[in-house]
């Protein structure tokens, strides 16, 4: 609010005097200086009975009084009801009149005889003053309803008695009696409810540390209710503790929606940790066919997978090997699930825990259900390896039996058709001879005789294709130079060796599926790539051996149909040895076939 200058004011003005002379003699002092005498009085019981209805802004009053009221009588009647400011006069200036006067909170004191400048100083300081009360009034007005309605629970204590001196109503509603008195003890009465440690927390606060934040769950009428309080200790300016504040908020809401929050959280943080887990384990089965290395792999990514890895562990048996988990402990079996394959159980999957913990709360259903799927994902990965297993076992029995044959047919060809073949040309040689020395040799036996020369030959080729030599009695680079030095001889072909001379295989299985895939690719190299030279270097890449074949050919484009069976056959035999293989090829730049070889299938003699 506002306040105008002092010389502003233009007040209508009651008057109080038993003296009539006095009385006219102030009203005109107030109409002298610009204000209105509304109503004037004789008597303390005449100005009651009116004051009610009069229109005015201040009260000026006689003390002494003729009659029963005084003028302190009369302000305190008419302050039961207004809020107007009143100014007294008297002749009197004791101790005892001036106390009287003062319970009345009066905002003014004019000693008899008045005069117009102490009216005017007394009348502009009484109504400043009554305007900027009714402005804290106001003010302390809308602060008490603000406080009364808020959300907070809000109460006041002195810390002298810890009696409550004030609440709000929503301080009240949730701690004590709306209608009990304010006589109780602030201490007392929160210990009861659950707030036992703010006895200690008030008288801890200083002037300079002289707040502090809590949080406490309480369990009231069978609920659980947090709350969140402030605790302030109140210094006046010269340092001393005139109040304790207690300012307390219900989040219990909030309490709330943050354990749905984080139980959501957490269901989420299960799911991606399942989601991660069946990944893991989904790219473990796409590339790898080691059943132990899976089933290993496996255990750990459950054990990681589950919410309690501390106190969870994962063990696969399959056979009779077990697989344990990174974190793996003994204990008993919580959950066994069966790996069944082809309609038998082949293992299961276990988990132990360990056995101070709840079981009934470790797990729930979404966690289970994780493992009968990994138990099923485990089934039908062992029963396809098992079945590729077969299969190559099986190709492996058809390509054995396939070079015995071959071996057979070589021998039937360099022993039964090759030595027909051989007498024939002894024969033919012979009449040959024979019909020289008579100087007449038909050109018809000359031509025979070249054929069946280039018959044998070509027997001979080809028995040495099908049976190179014994694949247990001669070593891979023996073999390979024999390849080399025939490709040379017929194709006029070079070659390079960079091989250890040392450099063998232990299975003969492996000597002649790698030796028929460097025969291979010398033979699409001699067909297709038109190249003048042939190398092949072997080089040790830790684990594995790398060995390459290649040449300086023309590269893709000249690659046929045969080329690419060629590739598909080479892949083939060294997926059965269990290598790696592969071909580089670039246009002008030539080809390169490589093969990977584990190293345990090596030696160097």
């Amino acid at each position: 609010m506002n306040l105008y200058n002092l010389f502003d004011y233009k007040l209508k003005i009651a008057l109080l005097e038993d003296d009539p002379i006095i009385l006219q003699d102030i009203s005109s002092m107030l109409e002298s200086l610009g204000h209105s005498v509304v109503a004037t009085y004789l008597s303390g019981e005449a100005m009651l009975e009116e004051y009610q209805y009069l229109q005015c802004d201040l009260f000026v009053l006689d003390i002494e009084l003729k009659g029963e009221k005084n003028g302190v009588d009369v302000a305190v009647e008419m302050q039961k009801t207004r809020s107007v400011p009143l100014i007294y006069l008297t002749s009197y200036s004791d101790d005892e009149t001036v106390t009287r006067i003062l319970k009345t909170d009066p905002y003014g004191f004019i000693l008899k005889p008045a005069r117009k400048d102490h009216l005017r100083i007394a009348i502009n300081i009484a109504y400043y003053k009554f305007l900027s009360d009714k402005r804290i009034r106001e003010s302390e007005q809308r602060y008490q309803s603000i406080v009364k309605t808020l959300p907070l629970m809000l109460a006041r204590i002195n810390p002298i008695n810890d009696f409550v001196t004030f609440c709000n109503d929503n301080f009240k509603d949730h701690f004590f009696d709306p209608t009990g008195k304010f006589q109780i003890n602030f201490f007392d009465k929160m210990e009861k409810i659950g707030f036992a440690d703010l006895i200690d927390v008030f008288p801890s606060l200083s002037r300079v540390d002289n707040g502090v934040t809590k949080e406490y769950q309480v369990n009231r009428k069978d609920k659980q209710h947090y709350y969140k309080v402030i605790c302030q200790a109140l210094y006046d300016s010269e340092g001393s503790l005139f109040e304790y504040q207690f300012l307390c908020e219900d989040i219990t809401r909030i309490k709330e929606r943050e354990q749905k929050i984080q139980a959501y959280s957490s269901e989420l943080d299960k799911r991606i940790r399942e989601l991660k887990c069946l990944y893991s384990i989904s790219r473990v089965l796409e590339n790898s066919r080691n059943i132990s290395k899976i089933l290993q792999r496996v255990v750990d990514e459950v054990a990681l997978a589950l919410n309690d890895s501390q106190n969870v562990s994962s063990c696969v048996e399959y056979g009779v090997e077990s697989f344990y988990s990174y974190n793996f402990f003994t204990s008993f079996s919580v959950f066994t699930h069966p790996i069944i394959v082809r309609g038998s159980i082949v293992g299961q999957i276990h988990l132990h825990v360990v056995e101070s913990v709840d079981r009934s709360e470790l797990f729930n259903n979404g966690e289970l259900d994780l493992l009968i799927t990994v138990s099923d994902m485990i089934s039908k990965i062992v029963e396809k390896i098992e079945a590729e297993e077969q299969l190559k076992k099986l190709e492996k029995e058809i390509i054995m039996t396939s070079e015995r044959e071959k071996q057979n047919l070589g021998h039937e060809l360099h022993d039964g058709i090759g030595q027909i073949l051989t007498g024939t040309s002894f024969i033919l040689k012979s009449l040959e001879n024979k019909l020289a020395k008579s100087g007449d040799v038909p050109q018809e036996l000359t031509d025979v005789i070249e054929l069946v020369k280039d018959a044998t030959s070509k027997c001979r080729r080809l028995s040495k294709g099908l049976v190179p030599v014994s694949y247990s009695n001669e070593t891979f680079v023996y073999l390979v130079e024999q390849l080399l030095h025939s490709t040379n001889q017929l194709y006029n072909v070079n070659f390079e060796l960079d091989i250890p001379e040392n450099f063998d295989i232990k299975n003969s299985f492996v000597t002649s599926q790698l030796y028929r895939i460097v025969q291979e690719a010398v033979n699409n190299t001699v067909k297709h790539a038109d190249a003048t030279k042939i190398t092949l270097r072997l080089e040790d890449e830790n684990e594995w051996v790398r060995l390459a074949i290649s040449d300086n050919g023309h590269g893709l484009k000249t690659r046929g149909k045969d080329a690419g069976l060629g590739m598909n056959i080479m892949k083939y035999r060294a997926d059965l040895i269990g290598a790696n293989f592969d071909v580089i090829m670039e246009e002008k730049s030539g080809t390169t076939v490589v093969v990977r070889l584990p190293r345990d299938l090596i030696v160097y003699e």
